[in-house]
């Protein structure tokens, strides 16, 4: 049984079915529940965050032990798996009222909850470690996400949106000529969208689209919590 959850060898004519696409967006639905249930309940955060360090480390482990080309497939240089740690080591060092845990915050709120809905497996049908790591890595983010930016409400101006984009992804782009990678698809994006004129310069495809998703997102968390502001103002007042 642990062996075969362990497996290195990919699945012959993989295809994710219904069941589990299905699956992903109710598990998705139901990390939405739980943020709404847990909200008030900040300690919550810190176990969480740990259990998301947890599968990002067995992750890694997988890929370091499993495949010919680590260092290019398995360093975690995606959006959410950055994401992930980011958000995992800052709480647990309680760190997390800075501009760049905001910023991924917002960034996963987005990049997690479309990562379940359009779900991409490796080629392994479940049960197994990088079936069970992505929907379940996605989840934690998701809901650590939400908690982020409902205890900590420093608003992202644009510049240090754009800058910090910039930033995150020219490094990543430099591993990534570095080690023949495409971490965060900054060399070739995904299937649906790679086509002209998006293909012609793909790092600034996606500089642009996270620019656009952390600007939206924070506005919208900004309105939130301009109103959750007033309305205790207003309960003090009477």
């Amino acid at each position: 049984m642990l062996n075969y959850f362990l497996r290195s060898k990919p699945d012959l004519n993989f295809a994710i079915t219904m069941d589990m696409r299905i699956a992903c967006i109710s598990l998705l639905l139901l990390t939405i529940v739980l943020f709404y249930k847990f909200k008030n309940n900040k300690k919550i955060l810190r176990y969480t965050a740990i259990a998301s360090l947890i599968l990002q480390c067995s992750m890694i482990s997988w890929f370091f032990f499993t495949s010919k080309n680590f260092l290019s497939e398995g360093l975690p240089l995606y959006h959410c798996r950055v994401s992930m740690l980011v958000i995992s080591l800052a709480v647990i060092f309680k760190k997390e009222d800075s501009n760049i845990v905001r910023y991924v915050s917002l960034l996963s709120i987005f990049g997690a909850s479309i990562a379940l809905i359009f779900c991409d497996f490796d080629k392994y049908y479940p049960l197994h470690i990088t079936t069970v790591n992505f929907i379940f890595s996605h989840c934690f983010l998701l809901f650590n996400s939400l908690m982020i930016v409902k205890y900590h409400h420093q608003s992202l101006k644009i510049g240090k949106i754009i800058s910090t984009t910039v930033l995150l992804n020219l490094s990543v782009l430099i591993v990534n000529i570095l080690v023949n990678g495409n971490y965060s698809y900054l060399i070739e994006l995904p299937s649906v969208i790679n086509v002209e004129p998006f293909s012609l310069f793909p790092p600034g495809v996606v500089i642009f689209f996270c620019v656009l998703i952390v600007w939206i997102v924070n506005k919208i968390a900004n309105v939130r919590e301009s109103k959750a502001v007033n309305l205790l103002e207003n309960e003090s007042y009477n």
